[in-house]
């Protein structure tokens, strides 16, 4: 498993078990929410679910996941933090989503597996379980 990727120009650790946890349960219950009222299989989740997620963010909670997962970003060798996207918040908000996709992946495979299987039942008239 990798313990740094390339984001972007940005390098970024992943973050250990314990923040991953915290990442997972403080915005597991709003994906869930909005995963939920998806009519149609996810595809790319960063492109398709996580990146207008993150912008919708409460600011506080990006703090937070900034905290959690960017706060070792690198740029050239050298610390990023977001000041380094003034007039670039779109591509901020495109690495933390990535970042979050890839802390949390078997995450996103689970629901990714139970929504199409929900998907499926409706289609056979089924109330999902």
């Amino acid at each position: 498993m990798e313990t740094s990727k390339l984001f972007k120009e940005y390098k970024v650790v992943r973050a250990s078990a314990l923040a991953q946890a915290e990442v997972l349960s403080l915005l597991s219950p709003s994906i869930i929410q909005r995963w939920s009222m998806i009519n149609e299989p996810v595809v790319d989740v960063v492109e398709e679910f996580l990146l207008l997620y993150t912008i919708g963010l409460p600011f506080e909670i990006k703090k937070k996941l900034h905290t959690l997962l960017l706060s070792g970003m690198t740029k050239d060798d050298v610390y990023a933090d977001i000041k380094d996207f003034s007039g670039e918040m779109m591509k901020y908000h495109e690495i933390l989503a990535e970042v979050i996709e890839w802390n949390l992946s078997d995450f996103f495979t689970y629901m990714d597996s139970v929504h199409r299987k929900g998907l499926k039942q409706a289609e056979k008239g089924q109330s999902p379980q």
